[in-house]
Formats: C-alpha cells, sequence, structure tokens
C-alpha cells in the first residue's frame, strides 16, 4: 500500500468515525429522540380567590387552564374567609395545585404570631394529611402595627418567623406586597420564597393593559376583573412568573 492509498483509506475511517459521533449525539441531546430531556414546563392561569367569588365549581375552574390557585384562609385572626374550608377540599379534590394566604392585620409583633398560629392551623385543619399548600403567601397591603409604618418591618419578620417554628421553611413563603407602600413598609424582601405585587393599570382583565410594578417581583397580580370558568364574576388574575417562582409551582 502507498502512501497516497493509506491516506485515502484514513480519510474514510474518520468520516465513518464522524457520522458515528453524529448519531450519537443525536440521541444524547435532540429531545426528540432522548425521551428523557427536560421539557418546558406549562404555565397557565394564576388566580387568586376568597369568600367574594362565591361558590367556585372547581373541577371547570381547574379544566379552564388554571395552573395555580392562591386561596385566602383568613383576614387577621378575626375573620376567617367563609369559604376557604370549601375551596380547599373541592381545589384538592378537583386535582388543582393550590397555595394559601393571609391578609396581615396585626397590631404588634405578638398579634403577628398569633396571626401565623391561626394561619397555619386553620390551613392544617383542612388539609392535614392532603395535598399540602405550595407556599404561604402573607398579604402586606396596607399599614397596620397600630398604625405604625416602621414597625411593620418587625411585624412582617415575627410573623414568618413563627411559620417557621411550624414548619414552614422561608423558601415557602411568599410576601404579597402593595406596590405604592413597598419603599415604606421597608420589607426583607431578600427573605421569602418570593415576592408577588400587584399592579393593575387599566384594569380592564388583560395583562396588554396593565402597568408592571415599579419593584422587582416573581409573580405580578395584572388585574382584579379576570374571567374564568367556573367563577362568575370577577377573579384576581396573575403572571410573569420568574424561574424561582415557577420552581415554587413545580417542585411541588
Amino acid at each position: 500500500m502507498n502512501i497516497w492509498e493509506w491516506i485515502d483509506k484514513l480519510t474514510k475511517g474518520l468520516q465513518k468515525l464522524d457520522s458515528r459521533i453524529t448519531v450519537i449525539e443525536s440521541v444524547l441531546f435532540d429531545d426528540k429522540i432522548n425521551p428523557d430531556t427536560p421539557k418546558p414546563q406549562h404555565i397557565g392561569k394564576i388566580i387568586d380567590v376568597s369568600e367574594w367569588q362565591g361558590v367556585i365549581d372547581w373541577p371547570s375552574v381547574i379544566a379552564d387552564d388554571v395552573t395555580l390557585s392562591i386561596i385566602r384562609v383568613q383576614h387577621g385572626s378575626d375573620h376567617q374567609d367563609l369559604k376557604y374550608m370549601e375551596n380547599l377540599q373541592q381545589c384538592i379534590s378537583a386535582g388543582g395545585k393550590y397555595a394559601v394566604y393571609a391578609y396581615f392585620a396585626a397590631t404588634s409583633t405578638s398579634d403577628a404570631q398569633q396571626e401565623a398560629r391561626d394561619f397555619y392551623n386553620r390551613t392544617q385543619q383542612v388539609v392535614a394529611g392532603k395535598q399540602q399548600p405550595i407556599f404561604y403567601a402573607i398579604d402586606v397591603e396596607s399599614i397596620e402595627m397600630s398604625g405604625d409604618v416602621t414597625q411593620m418591618r418587625a411585624g412582617v419578620e415575627a410573623y414568618m418567623s413563627q411559620l417557621n417554628a411550624l414548619g414552614v421553611p422561608d423558601n415557602k413563603i411568599v410576601l404579597y406586597i402593595a406596590n405604592h407602600l413597598y419603599d415604606k413598609f421597608n420589607l426583607n424582601v431578600a427573605r421569602p420564597g418570593a415576592i408577588w405585587i400587584p399592579s393593575y393599570g387599566q384594569n380592564d382583565g388583560t395583562l396588554a393593559n396593565s402597568l408592571k410594578p415599579t419593584h422587582p417581583y416573581d409573580l405580578h397580580q395584572f388585574t382584579s376583573k379576570g374571567s374564568v370558568k367556573g367563577i362568575s364574576g370577577n377573579v384576581d388574575m396573575s403572571a410573569e412568573p420568574s424561574e424561582k417562582f415557577k420552581e415554587l409551582i413545580f417542585s411541588a
């Protein structure tokens, strides 16, 4: 074999090797061939509900591409949401993903701790031994703590620490913060698992005509006039979940 025959044989061998490498790469990295390749998770509608929505047809809600329902449990300690037990039970029965929220109305740090205990215990009264909420959200949208805005941070910190003591870690706590009071509240936004902020704009039920929050957020509540099958009348809707918020949804 002369040198030219040897070079030709070597070239053909390398071409065969290259084609085999291409096949191996396609199996490993082409998601059409490899079923183990992660696929993008679908995010549908995200709603929050309370007694104000009345009787909810939960199977219809879940069927209307609702990925997550955030259900109110209480307004402070004094007002237990009139529909929260029914909503939790029926959402779970319909196979829906859910979280819970409570309106912060504490007058002191000790009162905040009591609110947290009531929030957790009322939730567990319904869901103990069942599917657990994806997160516990604290709705902070008015100046409480006996009207002293400088104490809001301490109150929310006490609330979160009490939830921690009950077994809810910071990464399973979400803070819903009024956009216009965000700076005044001066909350420790680095602590919770996510920040959820309302900002409506035209408030016509569409994300396109809403205004983005003026502070960093993981979820944008864009309207109080959304529409979902199974709910008569308006419903709060949120969108634009961050990657961190998506992890909360899909890690459950």
